[in-house]
This record gives structure tokens, C-alpha cells and sequence, in this order.
């Protein structure tokens, strides 16, 4: 092979591997605040998303993991109300969005714009029975009926033409008197 050939030949593997980094590049994350009552509470959020360059040939899959720490709660069973609000985080003095997973771990937010989404479905699991799988409701009072630990998924779905995204937020309560 000739030196021209080898240098063509070399600059098209550099162009294709640039090509697939680019791809798997990182998805921006969003913040997500998950209240019980007026509680704030510890969650851990898992965050998929599936870009789909051409249909059936080339997709990329990327996911994003993080924990948020806040203090153990229990809870009354007349206070059983979920509050989720979903954020996008922007940089300080603008409105361009960041990615907001590295400030999971700081427990230092940035400024945040509300997104007004509801999540799509809630599963709630007690003593290894599923309660509930269904579409989100933010009242569950009426499912919840004993005390002890009750655990919960919460999904948000979002699918767009080139792109399926699906975010699962898992934690868990303890219920009381």
C-alpha cells in the first residue's frame, strides 16, 4: 500500500471513529424532587435513552444513574401524597441547558427550570405483592392501607421520532400510624 493509500485509509478510521464517540455521547440529565407530604426524599433515578440514527441499523443507547441522599422519613397515612417535579438545569446568568447529573452528587442544585410533565405510570410493592401498576396519581391514600415499607417505580416516557427516552425513579417509604 502507498503512503497516500495508508494516509486515506487512516484519516477514514479516525473520521468513523469520531463518528461512533459522537454518537454515544452523553445525554443531558435532568434534576427530579420527589416530596411525600411536605417531605423531600432520597430517590435513585435511572434515565434511558435510545437514539435511533437509522431505523433498524444504527442506534446508540445511553444511561445515566444517580442517587439523591436526603433523610430517612416516615410517613402518616393521611399525608401520602407524591409530589414529583421534574427540572431542566441551566447555566447561572442564562437560560442554555446543562447537564444536571454531576450536581447530584455536589447536593448543590443550579439555577432549574420547572418542566410540566407528569410521569407516565406508578407501580407501588408491599411484602412482595404489587399494590398498584398503573397510570400516576399523586393521591394514594386510598392504596395504601397498613404500615411498613412500601416501595415505588415511577416512569416517565418520552418518544419522539429519532429518539425513546425512559426515566425510572425508584424509592422507598415507611408508612406509620
Amino acid at each position: 500500500m502507498s503512503g497516500k493509500g495508508f494516509t486515506i485509509t487512516f484519516i477514514c478510521f479516525l473520521f468513523l471513529l469520531f463518528i461512533l464517540l459522537s454518537m454515544n455521547k452523553s445525554e443531558a440529565m435532568q434534576y427530579y424532587k420527589i416530596q411525600v407530604g411536605e417531605e423531600e426524599i432520597s430517590y435513585y433515578v435511572i434515565e434511558n435513552t435510545t437514539k435511533k440514527y437509522i431505523e433498524d441499523v444504527i442506534e446508540s443507547k445511553i444511561e445515566n444513574k444517580q442517587y439523591v441522599d436526603r433523610t430517612f422519613i416516615e410517613v402518616e397515612k393521611d399525608k401520602l401524597i407524591l409530589q414529583i417535579s421534574k427540572y431542566d438545569c441551566t447555566k447561572e446568568n442564562s437560560e442554555r441547558k446543562i447537564d444536571c447529573k454531576p450536581f447530584y452528587k455536589l447536593d448543590k442544585l443550579p439555577n432549574m427550570e420547572g418542566i410540566d410533565e407528569k410521569p407516565s405510570s406508578l407501580k407501588i410493592l408491599f411484602n412482595d405483592k404489587v399494590l398498584y401498576d398503573s397510570v400516576y396519581k399523586e393521591d394514594i391514600r386510598e392504596i395504601i392501607k397498613e404500615e411498613g415499607r412500601y416501595y415505588f417505580i415511577v416512569t416517565y416516557e418520552n418518544t419522539s421520532t429519532k429518539k425513546e427516552k425512559q426515566t425510572k425513579l425508584l424509592f422507598s417509604i415507611k408508612v406509620g400510624v
